[in-house]
């Protein structure tokens, strides 16, 4: 079970994450609790399922204990980046009313 301050981390990391960084920390995720991807990433239409089988693929034959390792490593790198640039609100601007 994740903790509560796992969960902010994770709801955090989402939010300034590129998708290709996010699948990684996904599939460094799932090779260290599940071990390596079963099956095809024939999932059809769903891009999302075919591209996070792709990545856990690329992992094959990396041990659980390596993949806990790289993640851990990648979760503390990504938290001592610079959060970038602040998120806006379109109500942030003058002359944009709420309806």
């Amino acid at each position: 079970m994740i903790s509560a301050e796992g969960k902010i981390l994770k709801r955090e990391l989402r939010e300034r994450l590129s998708d290709k960084r996010w699948l990684e920390l996904y599939a460094l995720h799932k090779q260290a609790t599940q071990g390596d991807v079963i099956g095809d990433a024939g999932h059809g239409l769903d891009a999302s399922r075919s591209a996070e089988h792709i990545m856990r693929a690329k992992l094959k034959g990396m041990s659980k204990e390596k993949a806990m390792e790289d993640y851990v490593a990648l979760v503390e790198k990504l938290k001592a980046q610079p959060l970038g640039l602040p998120r806006v609100s379109p109500w942030d601007f003058p002359g944009v009313r709420r309806r």
